[in-house]
């Protein structure tokens, strides 16, 4: 697969202006193309909505994932990224998250994935959301964790030259 052709974007970004084009090559990492800002956000009616009977489970994380997705639907030029210093635009909006194995401080980590279509609603995001929370709280293995078990098997020279040469690429 050549670096213009990737499963999650495409290299075409057509309204792109000359700045952002050139952007990558001034701020080549991410550390340095990071920006910082204070946003304060007013929630009181949210919380007082999620504390009543007709929230139904609903928790703030599941609004905030909501609103991140119709923000992306929306505003579909924040749903971009950067590799090879080409702008590339993501076929869709997904949202990943941290879940914890089980209830205890010891208990281990694992990444999942949350595809979100402009038509859901807050329903929708809420059930989506918690199906994946399940699967990555189950028994079996989530595919981060089995690409991970195949890294730890590695020598730890071979896995730091391999991400060495993904963080190049």
């Amino acid at each position: 697969m050549l670096i213009s052709e990737r499963p999650d974007g495409a290299r075409a970004v057509p309204d792109l202006s000359d700045m952002r084009r050139f952007m990558p090559m001034v701020l080549p990492t991410r550390t340095g193309a990071t920006l910082f800002f204070h946003l304060p956000v007013e929630v009181g009616a949210t919380q007082r909505w999620l504390a009543s009977p007709e929230a139904e489970g609903t928790t703030f994380f599941h609004v905030f994932c909501a609103a991140v997705a119709r923000t992306l639907h929306e505003r579909p030029q924040l749903n971009r990224y950067v590799l090879g210093g080409r702008v590339f635009q993501r076929e869709g909006v997904e949202v990943s998250f941290a879940v914890k194995k089980g209830f205890r401080d010891e208990a281990a980590l694992t990444m999942v994935k949350v595809a979100l279509s402009p038509e859901d609603g807050l329903a929708d995001v809420r059930r989506k959301v918690d199906a994946a929370i399940l699967i990555g709280r189950g028994a079996d293995r989530t595919t981060v964790e089995h690409e991970l078990a195949v890294l730890n098997r590695l020598p730890m020279f071979v896995t730091r030259a391999l991400v060495a040469l993904a963080a190049r690429l």
